[in-house]
């Protein structure tokens, strides 16, 4: 693991705190506009794989769980406010690995966008409409995909970073 100097860890988090509120406010930015568009139809053709769509989400991840009772989504809301809380206490330990550290601001930075969303509207505004064929991917945000790709690079970070114990043989 790379040792922290002082004064790297201070430019280094002036780094991840603007790719956080980069991160946040492109969420933001993007919801609004969606929301602030006129007209009956919030809808975008951009080419034949990708629209942007207007789409109130009430459930989870890609609309799962979108019928539940209200005790369910109270539920989903106090473990989310719990994973936050663990995210927020694994960064402010202060790892030594800067990748897991930028993975980490990544899903915090979408977990934010997100949860705004529920606080304010009562659901998660949608956009983003992928789609092959007749195949339609769940609709999403770059809150979402903010999250998504934390997660990516951290797993891969995981497995593949040198010196991980993640294929070693544990047999001695």
């Amino acid at each position: 693991m790379e040792k922290w100097r002082l004064e790297n860890l201070y430019e280094f988090q002036e780094k991840i705190n603007f790719f956080f509120f980069f991160l946040f406010f492109m969420d933001r930015f993007t919801k609004l506009f969606f929301l602030n568009i006129d007209g009956s139809s919030k809808s975008i053709y951009l080419n034949r794989f990708l629209n942007l769509e207007y789409v109130r989400n009430y459930g989870i991840a890609f609309g799962l769980v979108s019928n539940e009772s209200n005790f369910f989504y109270f539920l989903i809301f106090f473990v989310g406010l719990l994973t936050l809380y663990v995210l927020i206490f694994l960064i402010s330990v202060g790892y030594n690995d800067k990748d897991r550290y930028l993975c980490y601001f990544m899903i915090l930075a979408g977990a934010f966008g997100n949860l705004i969303d529920r606080l304010i509207y009562g659901y998660i505004i949608d956009f983003i409409d992928l789609h092959v064929g007749r195949y339609h991917f769940p609709t999403f945000n770059t809150a979402d995909f903010s999250i998504f790709l934390g997660e990516i690079f951290l797993i891969l970070r995981i497995f593949f970073k040198k010196g991980s114990n993640a294929f070693k043989d544990k047999k001695k």
